[in-house]
């Protein structure tokens, strides 16, 4: 095997497998992770001189990523943004080679699976410093003065480690099918060590869609509507709840969340946590009415809002802050009205409808069916962490999202023959 050919067939996998540790284990380490992974990538697409041979599916991925792109420059020139309105989304377009050159050189099953525990691992590591060294702080905090924790954000990473922390359990039961017990109990260990890093960043929205992807995860494994199954599920939550219920992270952000609702429901304090987030949700919805198709553009949204404090319909003090409407579909709709939004939605609909088809198909592997469910789980916590925060505002959300979802959809799609060999 000649140097070139080991350097294609080992290097982006082992990048892609190592995606996960590098974006916890380091402050910026969603950007340098899918930096090298890029480069990696591209770098074998160059040494093949054969077109990609790609299938109606590869195909539907990669128009949505470049539909995605390609809203935001229409809305750009509609609106008269800066070119930075596309800085984000031209992740996207980066995304395509990632996407290309894994459908070749996949991450197997097992050096994934491995590379996730790590992360998850590593959360709880670093969440642990935080907690000895700046116990006033939430973990995953950026603003703390060291290098190597520069990039991180407690709302971003926090719902980095509970996809993490949510795979690593999908591992652990999928491992004991394969009566692989060993690696099956460090999957969970590694899963409670990611949970509770998750707790300390103490992100809320993070954790709002968990529900629903355990219960895919175990309807999966064990199908949900047995009755063993069931009551397995009711003991597991009961017990969740009880334990969480004594964790003073945990009750005192949900207290916490109850007295800023109840302080905005009364109008004694609008400018809570949360009196904050519902007035600018408020906002976004009426400026998206008043312009549904292409939205108020990011100075109209702004203006909107203040004449809506001005008006006394949102609180005043709120309207002129410049914050983003800390809900990823409501920013969508209130700066790029239905084209936006669409964008924003196709990029969860379409991998979520592969994920599945794969998932279902008869033909498909078992460890393409496995890669499937982690994808299906990271899709649906994400749209969780977009429901109280504008993920994609970020760097790192947009690019999280894109390399992970891509990683994940290439392994459970891999074909044999992407390229004509002729």
């Amino acid at each position: 095997m000649s140097s070139t050919h080991f350097s294609k067939t080992k290097t982006v996998p082992f990048f892609a497998a190592c995606f996960p540790v590098i974006c916890i284990a380091y402050g910026s380490g969603y950007n340098y992770s899918s930096i090298i992974l890029l480069l990696a990538c591209i770098t074998s697409l160059c040494f093949k001189r054969h077109k990609p041979r790609l299938s109606s599916e590869e195909k539907l991925f990669l128009y949505t990523l470049c539909y995605y792109f390609i809203s935001f420059v229409v809305l750009k020139l509609i609106h008269g943004e800066k070119w930075s309105f596309i800085d984000k989304p031209s992740r996207a377009l980066l995304t395509i080679p990632i996407f290309i050159a894994l459908l070749r050189y996949p991450p197997s099953w097992r050096s994934l699976a491995v590379g996730i525990n790590i992360a998850s691992i590593c959360s709880a590591v670093v969440a642990l410093y935080f907690l000895q060294n700046y116990p006033e702080l939430r973990a995953f905090d950026g603003r703390i003065p060291n290098l190597w924790f520069e990039g991180y954000m407690q709302i971003q990473t926090g719902g980095m480690v509970t996809t993490f922390a949510m795979s690593s359990l999908a591992i652990a039961l999928l491992e004991i099918k394969k009566k692989n017990y060993l690696f099956s109990i460090m999957s969970l260990i590694a899963f409670a060590l990611a949970s509770w890093a998750s707790l300390q960043s103490e992100s809320r929205g993070s954790w709002l869609l968990v529900p629903v992807a355990t219960l895919v995860i175990i309807h999966y494994k064990f199908n949900l509507f047995r009755i063993k199954v069931i009551l397995l599920t009711l003991v597991s939550i009961s017990l969740a709840i009880a334990t969480l219920s004594t964790n003073d992270t945990v009750t005192s952000r949900v207290n916490e969340a109850i007295s800023d609702y109840s302080q905005y429901n009364s109008s004694t304090n609008a400018f809570t946590s949360v009196g904050i987030r519902l007035n600018l949700w408020k906002s976004a919805s009426i400026t998206f009415l008043e312009n549904p198709l292409v939205g108020a553009g990011i100075d109209g949204r702004l203006e909107k809002r203040k004449s809506l404090g001005d008006a006394g319909i949102i609180d005043k003090q709120v309207s002129r802050m410049t914050y983003h409407e800390h809900n990823q579909f409501l920013e969508a709709a209130s700066v790029t009205g239905i084209i936006g939004l669409s964008a924003l939605i196709t990029i969860f609909l379409v991998p979520l409808f592969l994920f599945f088809k794969i998932l279902n198909r008869s033909s498909s592997s078992e460890n393409a069916k496995n890669f499937s469910l982690l994808g299906i789980v990271s899709v649906v916590l994400m749209i969780g962490y977009c429901l109280t925060q504008a993920f994609f505002n970020h760097n790192s959300g947009t690019i999280f999202y894109l390399v992970w979802t891509s990683i994940l959809l290439s392994a459970s799609m891999k074909r044999e023959a992407i390229f004509n060999e002729q």
